[in-house]
């Protein structure tokens, strides 16, 4: 007769030693399940997040081809028209003008000197003279006044009461 040593996977009863054995085993899986799970979750909100921006783009891309407008940032001059009393917004690229609105209160105001000394400080630090000379050791009398805003200039004439 011919005997084979073989190997069988049969029931055995298992020790309190084991069953200790088997808890820790138990637990370690457990524990990496739930990292998993944990791990699977942030992947899902990032992926969540990547998604939603590219449908975003997407829709925007889809928004410039259906209407043939994109909105960007355009290089704009405001020009204030104290005579009619509004401000309009010109393109600088195109001159189109894109805004027209009513001039605001604190926008109608014209800065203009409030005394004679600071009505003098400051034609002193613009004042240049053709000569060289010192502006400030020369005075001449001051018939008028231009004040000016960029777009619009007031005179005001000044009569010598002597």
């Amino acid at each position: 007769m011919n005997d084979t040593m073989v190997f069988k996977e049969l029931p055995c009863e298992v020790g309190p030693v084991e069953l200790l054995e088997f808890g820790k085993k138990l637990s370690h899986h457990i524990d990496t399940v739930a990292g998993i799970q944990a791990a699977k979750k942030q992947s899902a909100s990032e992926f969540k997040a990547m998604e939603e921006k590219a449908v975003e783009e997407m829709t925007a891309t889809a928004r410039v081809i259906s209407t043939g407008i994109q909105y960007r940032d355009v290089e704009c001059r405001v020009m204030f028209d104290h005579r009619r009393g509004i401000v309009e917004t010109f393109r600088c690229d195109t001159a189109e003008i894109v805004d027209v609105r009513r001039m605001k209160d604190y926008e109608r105001q014209i800065s203009i000197p409030l005394s004679d000394d600071e009505a003098t400080e400051s034609e002193s630090e613009d004042a240049t003279s053709l000569d060289g000379s010192d502006p400030e050791t020369e005075t001449a009398p001051v018939e008028s006044v231009t004040l000016s805003n960029g777009t619009d200039s007031v005179t005001l004439s000044i009569k010598n009461r002597g």
